[in-house]
């Protein structure tokens, strides 16, 4: 399976679930079909909340950039490979 690129469109996949404690700065993000569980940083929580509805890696990107203050090169760098990784390990599905 190929990597995510800025071009795919990425929807959390069925029975992920996302869920923050903001008074904690406890994020997760759970498969209620398998038991998995992901302990998330709000970056990457943040990132995943973008894809609740079909949307492109490039819009996520886009929020990212500008919620993060970073450039389009640096979010790319951050954001992909962990994207990559979670399509890989089921998070999402392409559409």
């Amino acid at each position: 399976m190929l990597g995510v690129t800025r071009n795919d469109i990425l929807q959390l996949s069925k029975g992920i679930v996302l869920h923050a404690i903001s008074e904690l700065e406890k994020c997760w993000a759970f498969n209620v079909e398998t038991g998995d569980q992901y302990d998330l940083n709000s970056s990457a929580y943040f990132l995943l909340t973008r894809f609740v509805e079909p949307t492109s890696v490039n819009a996520a990107l886009r929020d990212f950039t500008k919620t993060y203050e970073l450039s389009d090169q640096e979010a790319a760098k951050d954001c992909l490979p962990l994207l990559s990784q979670y399509l890989k390990d089921g998070l999402f599905k392409r559409r």
